[in-house]
């Protein structure tokens, strides 16, 4: 049975379009006619109404900002955007053929890890406290030091983000405290 559809008349196989052989943008019917005139012009409305944002431009930049610290940027975020360093972590990737370490998928989001010595300890051992003192760092830049890993895979490395307990080392303090 053929479901009866609201739009059934308008969509009929053979009905002509009321714009076919028309050209270009179309106006109302009443426009150019004796006694047409719209409420209000665009300028009009636009003058009596003015954006929302009026003003607020730039209100919650720099110091306005609910989470401004005080215009410092984090040192790691800081080391990692150092042209040098993403020049050294793109040679890493193309020497691996753009594959994994762990898993060998090829291509794909790719990101590059600093193993057996992590970032953070590499931080912490030469004592780095700036940008300067990490790039004249030999181990930070020792592309021996990096290996390419999907997204996944780095997730899973113990050096990934902040340290923190995993699931098993939880499970594990458990049962043998009992």
């Amino acid at each position: 049975m053929k479901r009866k559809c609201k739009h059934d008349k308008q969509f009929k196989k053979g009905r002509i379009p009321w714009n076919k052989g028309k050209k270009g943008l179309q106006t109302s019917w009443l426009k150019g006619k004796k006694g047409y005139k719209p409420k209000h012009s665009i300028e009009e409305y636009n003058k009596n109404n003015p954006p929302w944002n009026k003003g607020l431009r730039g209100i919650q930049r720099g110091k306005n900002a609910p989470n401004w610290k005080g215009g410092l940027t984090k040192l790691s975020v800081a080391i990692r955007g150092q042209i040098d360093i993403i020049k050294l972590m793109a040679k890493r990737k193309k020497i691996d053929d753009y594959t994994c370490q762990i898993c060998g998928k090829r291509g794909g989001d790719l990101e590059t890890d600093h193993f057996p010595v992590s970032f953070a300890e590499i931080i912490k051992k030469y004592n780095i406290t700036n940008i300067e003192e990490a790039l004249s760092c030999k181990k930070m830049l020792d592309i021996e030091n990096l290996r390419t890993l999907c997204k996944s895979c780095h997730r899973k490395t113990k050096s990934f983000g902040r340290p923190r307990k995993r699931k098993n080392d939880a499970r594990e303090a458990v049962k043998g405290g009992k």
